[in-house]
């Protein structure tokens, strides 16, 4: 019980956020691109909001208002996950452990290192939010395939997490 209190309290916590331009006709872009020598090359993880969500619960379980809001997004490009809203979500590196509480519930440690995202909104601007993912691999063995290169107009990529009642508008183009 303790060890599942201890791991619940380091998640990071977001109750309430707005990311919005200074410019609400042109808004603004998440511009992954860097020189590496002569060579362009692109952050691996790009978003609206975040590039990279780890054990994180964003936004409010209980609550029917958009919190979290991502206003006014021309573009997000990015290398291996590019979103409107994350970039990839992810499980935080930990074994999984089982054991049961003081009063005699079976717990995960594992549950507690899941990304929750709860409505939260990302708005592109007028003439249409435009996401790409530039960079693609194939990791991993045939039982345990994992690719990248993903793009999406809320999220790039999601390993086991969850996502309710978030929305995208103004959406134009997804590569």
């Amino acid at each position: 019980g303790y060890l599942v209190k201890v791991l619940q309290a380091t998640a990071t916590t977001i109750h309430a956020a707005t990311v919005s331009a200074a410019d609400s006709k042109w808004g603004f872009v998440v511009d992954g691109a860097y020189k590496d020598g002569g060579t362009v090359k692109y952050a691996a993880y790009a978003g609206g909001f975040a590039g990279s969500l780890e054990a994180s619960a964003v936004g409010e379980e209980k609550s029917s208002e958009n919190k979290i809001q991502v206003q006014n997004l021309r573009s997000v490009d990015g290398g291996l996950y590019a979103g409107g809203f994350f970039g990839l979500a992810d499980v935080a590196g930990v074994a999984q452990v089982s054991g049961t509480d003081a009063n005699g519930n079976k717990t995960k440690v594992l549950d507690a290192f899941r990304t929750y995202i709860y409505d939260s909104t990302v708005t592109g601007v007028s003439d249409g939010l435009t996401v790409r993912a530039y960079t693609a691999e194939k990791q991993g063995t045939l039982s345990e395939t994992r690719y990248s290169g993903c793009a999406g107009g809320f999220g790039g990529g999601m390993m086991d997490g969850s996502v309710k009642n978030s929305a995208v508008s103004n959406l134009a183009n997804v590569e």
